[in-house]
């Protein structure tokens, strides 16, 4: 039964380069996913970014995996019949050139000849062989690659589990902030309430200090009403002070002229008493 073609694809899958550039994508992919654990952990920016990455390149070449194709099972027992229990000739077939070396004529003692369909089998065992060395190449390196991975698996799940830790640790701050911020809520509405109430009164004693001070203005200018007619008064009070100090002068004065003319009264009544009596001496006279 004739075998299937390949395509391109997977020529260059199975391939060296192939193998190479899968292994090494696989790596990056593996080492996203660690660095994003690590971002998460640490809380860094861009941890989910790098996990989703990691997480779907290595499924990416799991997937594509699926396409690898299963050993050839090489039948060893044709190159070395020892494996199936047969024993082994006395003397070493001599090859040469894919025939016996037949010039003598004869072969030697113990010395089987070589067909040449059995030097085409071994020919087919030994390419047969040299891919199997290849494909085990092939499998070294992907077991290579898989213990690294089984180690970055390793790492990722301690990571995983201390990140697992700290973020029940983190559940718990953050249970506890929102409980303290759930308080200071509930304290901000008691004081934006009691602001509200201080305001009211603040409003209310502005107002009553915004009549005061009208009745402080009228008062105010009452009194200096007051005080200007005081002054007006003061005044007044002052110019009848000052009349009243020249009428007592003009009194004091008066007092010394009644005094004199008082004086000169008598006089003047006592001459003409004495005026009288001579008059009245010469009319006696007269009328004896």
């Amino acid at each position: 039964m004739a075998k299937k073609e390949k395509n391109a694809f997977m020529i260059w899958y199975h391939s060296y380069q192939g193998r190479k550039v899968v292994g090494s994508v696989y790596s990056l992919g593996a080492s996203l996913v660690i660095l994003g654990a690590l971002f998460k952990i640490l809380h860094l920016p861009g941890a989910s970014q790098m996990l989703m990455l990691g997480m779907c390149t290595e499924s990416l070449i799991f997937a594509i995996g699926v396409l690898d194709e299963p050993f050839e099972d090489v039948k060893w027992s044709n190159i070395f019949p020892s494996l199936v229990g047969e024993k082994k000739d006395p003397l070493i077939n001599y090859i040469g050139g894919g025939s016996v070396s037949a010039n003598q004529g004869m072969t030697a003692q113990g010395v089987n000849p070589i067909k040449d369909e059995d030097v085409k089998a071994f020919s087919e065992s030994l390419k047969s062989l040299s891919e199997a060395a290849q494909q085990m190449a092939g499998i070294s390196k992907v077991a290579g690659l898989t213990d690294t991975f089984a180690q970055n698996i390793t790492s990722a799940s301690q990571a995983a589990a201390q990140f697992a830790t700290k973020q029940q640790n983190l559940d718990a701050a953050s249970d506890a902030l929102l409980a303290s911020y759930t308080g200071i809520t509930e304290n901000m509405a008691t004081v934006q309430a009691n602001t509200k109430l201080y305001v009211e009164k603040a409003d209310t004693i502005n107002k009553n200090l915004a009549a005061i001070n009208s009745v402080y203005e009228i008062q105010l200018k009452n009194i200096q009403n007051q005080a200007e007619l005081v002054e007006k008064q003061t005044a007044i009070i002052n110019v009848v002070a000052g009349d009243i100090n020249k009428v007592q002068q003009a009194m004091a004065v008066s007092a010394v002229d009644v005094e004199k003319y008082k004086d000169e009264t008598a006089k003047l009544a006592k001459k003409v008493a004495d005026l009288n009596a001579i008059y009245g001496n010469m009319l006696s006279a007269i009328n004896s």
